[in-house]
């Protein structure tokens, strides 16, 4: 009988793929029969694939020994897709019922020829299909749409990939010799468009950041292909981890093959210098070509990929540099005491302090506290924080021999990374000597202890 012997008197095993299943009884007769027809299906399947699989494992070694032309690439296809197309020619012919064992049995059957046929004729037509994409493509590369032709690409790899497995299993089935309309495979001409599409960093590179807050500038990101190519609408996708830096998410480059990655959030990594990749969403194109995200091309293109970098702002990685003006009656005089006060400060307060240039009152006269806010733009490049502080020493009087100078301090922290004030202090004080140079030192020292901690306590909770 066939369900021990897969032998039946009228499906030959030359002219048919026999299968046979089989389901315990239980109450409900129709699902046992259900499961019976499935797995004699599913056993079909099995058989098929086997038989692909040894076809395949000859081909491929074969192709290493040089015997045949077909690479890895051709014999690597997706067979279990074509083996399930095989199904649709299943019938179940005979069912019986073995009351004694208790179990339910079916009889599917798969004819060779026509299943045979069918796969190779929806072959031809893959074949053709990719073909044509081919085509497109090429056009598409010729008139400078990148994307367009990666997108006609991947629709021609699948196609011609499924074809192939169809005509694997048609093969298998009894039908032989490769399709006429078979053409070289388009995925090595896919490769080659996505080893040439190259990213690019430009501006925004290397900025530096506080945690809690966005990153000033956005990072400019270029795409190329073939080193001159502008790549328009190319998806992006940022790489960042989640406890570093949250990224807008949706970017593609522009017509000019230009996109703007703003961080939004930049987070304390422990890290003083944080670095970002930055790669092509090629999965995003194969969703946008093939209208779903297929497991077998996920993670399956990559290439183009960058990294961005920035400074996370910490005190010691935070520069700052100090320019001061002290004048007496209105006459510039030689700082000997705001500026190593103010620096002092900042460097106690674990600041990377830079080495001041010329006094703020190298030309003559020193600036208005109105007039501070405009030098800011000629440091821009050469700081992170930026001290201006202007001191006024004038004549007060001699009280019991004594002569006394009263100073007037202005000084304001400029956070240029940021572009924002983050202090601004005035304040006055006193100080006697017995000579006017004493005097006017006392009183710009008296009121440089007064603000000094208080500015830097300030430019510390702009870093927060």
């Amino acid at each position: 009988m066939w369900v021990s012997t897969n032998i039946h008197p009228v499906f030959s095993t030359r002219e048919y793929v026999i299968g046979v299943g089989a389901a315990p009884h239980t109450r409900s007769e129709e699902n046992d029969l259900a499961q019976a027809d499935s797995n004699a299906r599913t056993e079909i399947a099995k058989q098929v694939q086997i038989r692909v699989e040894e076809v395949m494992s000859t081909r491929q070694h074969e192709a290493a020994r040089g015997e045949v032309r077909t690479g890895s690439y051709e014999v690597s296809v997706r067979s279990q897709e074509s083996v399930g197309l095989t199904l649709e020619g299943v019938k179940i012919v005979e069912r019986s019922f073995d009351k004694k064992a208790g179990q339910h049995y079916a009889l599917a059957v798969l004819p060779r020829v026509s299943t045979s046929i069918r796969l190779a004729d929806q072959a031809a037509q893959g074949f053709r299909q990719a073909k044509a994409a081919l085509r497109e493509s090429a056009l598409l590369i010729d008139s400078g749409d990148v994307v367009g032709a990666a997108r006609r690409l991947i629709l021609a790899s699948d196609v011609y990939e499924k074809a192939v497995g169809h005509e694997l299993v048609s093969s298998v089935l009894g039908q032989t010799g490769s399709s006429p309309d078979r053409g070289p495979p388009p995925f090595p001409t896919l490769m080659d468009l996505v080893d040439k599409t190259k990213l690019e960093v430009g501006a925004g590179d290397g900025q530096a950041g506080v945690a809690g807050s966005p990153l000033p500038r956005p990072i400019r990101v270029r795409a190329v292909y073939a080193g001159a190519v502008p790549v328009a609408r190319l998806p992006l996708a940022v790489e960042a981890p989640s406890d570093a830096a949250s990224i807008e998410p949706g970017i593609r480059t522009n017509a000019n093959g230009e996109a703007e990655i703003r961080v939004l959030n930049v987070r304390k990594t422990g890290r003083s210098v944080n670095s970002v990749p930055v790669r092509v969403a090629w999965d995003d194109l194969v969703q946008e070509s093939l209208g779903g995200r297929p497991p077998s091309w996920m993670g399956r293109l990559g290439g183009g990929t960058v990294a961005f970098r920035y400074r996370l702002r910490t005190k010691s990685e935070t520069r700052v540099l100090v320019q001061t003006c002290v004048s007496r009656e209105d006459r510039v005089v030689s700082d000997t005491v705001l500026l190593p006060r103010l620096m002092g400060e900042f460097k106690k307060a674990g600041f990377q302090v830079l080495e001041a240039p010329a006094s703020l009152g190298a030309w003559g006269a020193c600036p208005k506290p109105d007039d501070l806010s405009a030098l800011r733009e000629s440091f821009r490049d050469r700081t992170d924080l930026l001290v201006l502080a202007v001191a006024a020493t004038s004549f007060a009087g001699v009280r019991e021999a004594v002569t006394v100078h009263r100073a007037h301090l202005f000084a304001a922290a400029y956070d240029l990374t940021r572009d924002e004030t983050v202090a601004s202090l005035e304040g006055e004080a006193a100080g006697g000597g017995n000579t006017p140079e004493r005097a006017a030192d006392r009183s710009v020292r008296q009121v440089a202890e007064d603000l000094a901690p208080e500015l830097v306590r300030k430019a510390v909770e702009g870093l927060r």
